[in-house]
């Protein structure tokens, strides 16, 4: 009895001592301009705020097209880029110059995942539209 009660209390003190890590949380990816007109110096511009329980590491944004036949067109847009991050809340502002003239109107998607110190990820979708 002594020895079953010794594992249980050895067991249960060792899971209170393992941490558990949350994942890194996008509170808001705001999109400040949803639809764009194609022109010269044109700018794509969002907001996004992270935070996390740990401390953060870096982030990815990728912007690529998402309509009916794009790849198929003579110039589809596809931008990714990692950015170096630390903290437990931090807030970037971005402005992604538009590749005018090599740009099709139509819908496209920007992805932004986020990787905490942990290795954890986590990620969000939206959309905007490029007009002629």
């Amino acid at each position: 009895m002594k020895k079953i009660f010794l594992i249980v209390f050895i067991t249960s003190v060792l899971v209170s001592c393992v941490e558990t890590s949350i994942s890194p949380q996008i509170n808001n990816l705001t999109i400040l301009n949803d639809s764009i007109q194609k022109a010269p110096a044109a700018l794509f511009q969002f907001i996004i705020d992270f935070s996390d329980d740990n401390g953060l590491t870096k982030y990815r944004v990728r912007v690529e097209d998402d309509f009916p036949n794009a790849r198929l067109h003579d110039a589809p847009w596809y931008f990714e880029e990692d950015y170096e991050i630390s903290g437990l809340n931090v807030t970037e502002n971005h402005a992604i110059e538009l590749p005018y003239p090599d740009l099709e109107h139509g819908r496209y998607r920007l992805d932004v995942i986020v990787q905490d110190i942990d290795l954890l990820e986590s990620s969000e979708s939206q959309y905007f539209f490029i007009y002629e």
